[in-house]
């Protein structure tokens, strides 16, 4: 619709307008003033641009909030993984720390063997301490974010997450925010431009006295409005043009943003995957053949503790190699498929 003036509802009363009857009229009336009608027309455009901008913000920040749930309910996960790898961690030390600690007593080894299995299953325990802390952290982020209140329990359902952002940028809220305010900017132009444009006049009216054989006389009022001086008009057409030229170049620096952003994200994507497709075709079975071999050689006397250790190590640090790179690579999954700048 219009946007109109109020509308002017008068009464009035001129001596010198005398009737037939001689006494003078008291006059009652409606005035309107109207834009010229094209100036409605691109401000309603400029209205509906608007509108299209703040469902765009609401997009984006309800995309935020959702990439930031994904990514808090990922590093949860994570971090349970990460327990239970050092529960696991925990259950072999303490059972290599009881049988040195046994061999020590017997007399079948030595007392550097006994402090490194104590320290060893020492270690394992702060990490895993560590771990509970993060998981705790983490936890209360995700409650935060999804405003709960008492326990919550994740599923434990294996996630596969893909790569969901297409290269057809025309459907990120971010790019949809800013060409609409490319659009209200134009239209914003035309709306100054326009206010050049003769304003319309009407007026409405009914006079009549309270004398005997009075009359009503109706009438009307019909003229334009227009503008002697343009000075300020011109400089408020000047100062829209020049807002649309910045949002315009906001607007190619925020999509130039993006390409490059997304770009980098899917290099370290990349790095991911090498490693994580490294585990599950040769890390995994080399991690747990290093642990089988280790424990026997171990316990057929081939190897000695610090070599069971150091062998614990190597296949130690390629799970959690391959764990660090699946959390790496799921975050930055979800940092492309939320990419907000």
């Amino acid at each position: 619709g219009w946007n109109l003036d109020k509308t002017n509802v008068y009464y009035a009363e001129d001596k010198n307008d005398i009737a037939e009857n001689g006494i003078y009229n008291r006059r009652w009336g409606l005035s309107q003033s109207f834009a010229f009608p094209t100036l409605y027309g691109a401000q309603k455009n400029a209205l509906e641009a608007g509108a299209e901008m703040q469902l765009s913000q609401f997009e984006l920040q309800k995309r935020k909030l959702v990439g930031e749930i994904s990514k808090a309910f990922i590093e949860v996960r994570y971090w349970q993984e990460l327990i239970d790898n050092y529960d696991y961690l925990d259950s072999l030390y303490a059972e290599f720390s009881r049988a040195a600690t046994r061999k020590f007593e017997t007399g079948e080894s030595n007392y550097l063997e006994k402090l490194t299995a104590e320290g060893k299953r020492q270690e394992i325990g702060l990490k895993k301490n560590d771990s509970k802390a993060n998981y705790m952290m983490a936890m209360d982020r995700l409650k935060l974010l999804l405003n709960w209140e008492g326990e919550l329990s994740l599923s434990t359902v294996v996630l596969g997450l893909d790569v969901g952002l297409s290269e057809d940028w025309s459907s990120h809220p971010g790019i949809a925010y800013y060409e609409s305010a490319v659009s209200q900017s134009e239209y914003q132009i035309q709306s100054e431009k326009r206010k050049f444009l003769p304003d319309i006049n009407l007026e409405v009216f009914r006079g009549t006295n309270p004398g005997l054989n009075s009359k009503v006389y109706p009438g009307f009022h019909a003229g334009v409005s227009i503008p002697l001086f343009y000075g300020a008009q011109k400089a408020s057409v000047k100062s829209s043009e020049f807002q649309q030229q910045k949002i315009q170049l906001e607007a190619e620096q925020y999509r130039n943003q993006l390409e490059s952003r997304a770009l980098q994200l899917h290099r370290q994507l990349d790095q991911n995957i090498r490693v994580i497709e490294y585990y599950e075709s040769e890390g995994e079975t080399l991690s747990l053949q290093i642990l089988e071999q280790a424990q026997r050689s171990y316990q057929e006397g081939e190897i000695d503790f610090l070599q069971y250790v150091q062998l614990m190590e190597n296949s130690r640090m390629i799970t959690l190699q391959y764990m660090q790179s699946k959390f790496a690579y799921q975050q930055t999954i979800l940092d492309i498929n939320y990419l907000l700048n």
